[in-house]
């Protein structure tokens, strides 16, 4: 597991110790206030380690007596651009784009009929967990996540006997720290890895 990934798992678990009630008598995410500010920080955090990552391979190369010419003046900055955008931008840039499009379904949804869908703290949550698991790891995030989902809907009819709304609220960002985790695993699969940009 990389620094991005182990990164992105502490923001996913302190966000889910925060977001759990022992924070708040009545249960509700303590930063539900601050709205966009629960998407916005952990970006700024993984922006922050992408220029680390950036910054420290560029220090690598500029002090190796052979990969030195990879680099100005010997050759154009442009080549570590691109190498750099590849290996520390492109996973969380991809997953960011995809977080933000299904935040705005979501939320135009979730409006158009009366909040039924999601809790408020939720419409930050899913695009939370789908931009901090990075790319591939959304696809696999929302595969386990609807899964869950499933799962619990089927055991709450088969003890209830009815169909309830049933609240993911508490599962989106464990099931961010599972994908997260399960990750590196996941790279040994050849389908899997060839997701991998």
């Amino acid at each position: 597991m990389g620094i991005a990934s182990q990164v992105s798992l502490l923001v996913v678990v302190v966000l889910g110790i925060m977001s759990s009630p022992i924070f708040n008598r009545r249960g509700h995410f303590l930063l539900r206030r601050f709205g966009g500010w629960v998407i916005g920080i952990p970006a700024l955090i993984m922006t922050g380690v992408a220029l680390y990552l950036t910054h420290a391979q560029f220090s690598v190369w500029q002090n190796d007596p052979i990969s030195k010419y990879l680099l100005p003046p010997y050759h154009s900055i442009s080549y570590f651009i691109v190498y750099a955008g590849a290996h520390f931008w492109i996973t969380y840039f991809i997953s960011f784009v995809i977080a933000f499009v299904v935040y705005v379904i979501a939320a135009y949804m979730n409006a158009r009929r009366g909040g039924i869908f999601f809790e408020k703290e939720e419409l930050y949550f899913l695009p939370l967990g789908i931009f901090l698991t990075g790319h591939p790891g959304w696809i696999l995030y929302m595969v386990i996540t609807l899964f869950l989902y499933c799962a619990l809907c089927v055991v709450r009819f088969a003890v209830r006997k009815e169909m309830p709304r049933t609240s993911f609220y508490y599962f989106w960002l464990p099931c961010a720290a599972a994908t997260i985790a399960a990750n590196g695993y996941m790279t040994q699969f050849s389908w899997y890895s060839s997701l991998l940009l």
